[in-house]
């Protein structure tokens, strides 16, 4: 759960696609230690450890997602949510 509230103190799109790819990173890091580097400094405040070069060389985002869907139980794809996120902040169309 400490990765998943690294989504909300993004404070941008690369911060937030950033914590999206070291929780993924870190839901596989048992089954593959070479994708999650323990000691990666994420900068102060932030959950320690991040993804590697092999790691995001290895997916794309639509397996990032399902890699969270499974893990996690977190759904960033579903199209009903984003939708209901885009209207909660004034995105929707009318």
């Amino acid at each position: 759960m400490k990765r998943a509230e690294e989504f909300a103190k993004s404070e941008d799109e690369d911060e937030f696609f950033e914590a999206v790819i070291n929780a993924a990173a870190f839901c596989i890091a048992k089954q593959r230690p070479e994708f999650f580097n323990e000691k990666k400094d994420n900068g102060e405040g932030k959950v320690g450890g991040g993804s590697t070069e092999a790691f995001e060389d290895a997916v794309d985002m639509p397996t990032i997602y399902k890699i969270l869907e499974i893990c996690g139980g977190i759904k960033l794809n579903d199209p009903n949510l984003l939708a209901a996120a885009a209207q909660a902040a004034g995105l929707g169309t009318n």
